[in-house]
C-alpha cells in the first residue's frame, strides 16, 4: 500500500509569500491525490494567511480559535493533532513557511530516508539568508524534518508534561524533539529559507541580533528542562 504523507505548515503573517510555497507542493499532491495531504497551521495571523493558504490542495486550520499567536510549538502540535484524527498519515512532513525555490522531491527524499534508516526523525539542512549574516546552517534547528507518526503521536498525545515547558515558546520546539524523539538522524537534503521575506521578522541588524539571542535562550531552557524530565530528576519520566 502507498504510504500516506501529510505536510504540516505553521504560518504566522505569511500572506506574502505563503503562494509561494504551496505552488510547488500541488504537483507533489496531485501525483497521490488519496495519500498525500497539506495542513497550514495559522499561528493568530494579523494579515490575510489564511485566506491566500486556503485551496483545494490545503486545509489551513487555527492554532487559536481565539486567534492568539502562541508560538510554533503550539501551532505544530495542533497540527499533528489534527492530521492523526483527520488524515491518518504514516509520516507527518514540517516545512517552514518561508522556504524559496522548494523542490518537492526532497519530501519524498526525507520520507525514503526515514524508511531506509529505521530512524524515527530525520532533519534536513536547513540555510537561511540574512542580509546581514548571509546563508546560515540551521543545522538541528532545522524546521524541515520528516517524522514516523507511529514514534511521534505518543508523545504528542499521550504525555502532557513536556508540552507544559513549551507554552508560550517560540523556539523551543525544535530542541524539544531532538531531545524527545529517539533514533533520529542528520540529512543531507538541504531547503532554503529567507527569513529577510518574513513580516514578522525584524529588519534591522540590532533587532536580528536580539532576536537571535532570544532563540538561543529559549531553546536551550527548553532542552535543559526536558533532559531534566527524562532523567527523571522531577520524580518522573517523559518516556
Amino acid at each position: 500500500m502507498p504510504d500516506k504523507i501529510t505536510i504540516l505548515i505553521p504560518a504566522y503573517n505569511e500572506e506574502s509569500i505563503i503562494l509561494k510555497l504551496i505552488s510547488p507542493l500541488r504537483m507533489w499532491k496531485q501525483n497521490d491525490w488519496h495519500n498525500r495531504s497539506i495542513i497550514i497551521v495559522d499561528d493568530g495571523s494579523k494579515d490575510q494567511t489564511m485566506p491566500a493558504a486556503k485551496s483545494q490542495w490545503t486545509e489551513v486550520i487555527k492554532s487559536d480559535e481565539l486567534g492568539r499567536n502562541l508560538g510554533k510549538a503550539d501551532a505544530f502540535i495542533k497540527g499533528v493533532r489534527y492530521a492523526s484524527k483527520n488524515c491518518a498519515p504514516d509520516f507527518i512532513v514540517t516545512l517552514d513557511a518561508d522556504l524559496i525555490d522548494l523542490n518537492p522531491k526532497h519530501i519524498d527524499e526525507l520520507v525514503a530516508e526515514l524508511k531506509h534508516t529505521g530512524s524515527n526523525m530525520v532533519i534536513a539542512k536547513s540555510l537561511e539568508f540574512s542580509e546581514h549574516y548571509g546563508w546560515v546552517n540551521a543545522a538541528k534547528t532545522s524546521g524541515q524534518r520528516a517524522f514516523r507518526v507511529a514514534a511521534l503521536n505518543p508523545i504528542i498525545l499521550g504525555n502532557k508534561k513536556w508540552l507544559t515547558i513549551l507554552e508560550g515558546s517560540k523556539y523551543g520546539l525544535e530542541e524539544a524533539l531532538n531531545v524527545l524523539i529517539p533514533k533520529h538522524r542528520s540529512s543531507e537534503i538541504t531547503f532554503h529559507a529567507d527569513t529577510a521575506l518574513r513580516k514578522s521578522f525584524a529588519t534591522t541588524q540590532g533587532d536580528q541580533r536580539r532576536l537571535i539571542r532570544e532563540r538561543i535562550s529559549e531553546r536551550r531552557v527548553a532542552a535543559k528542562a526536558l533532559r531534566a524530565l527524562r532523567k527523571g530528576k522531577q520524580g518522573h519520566r517523559v518516556l
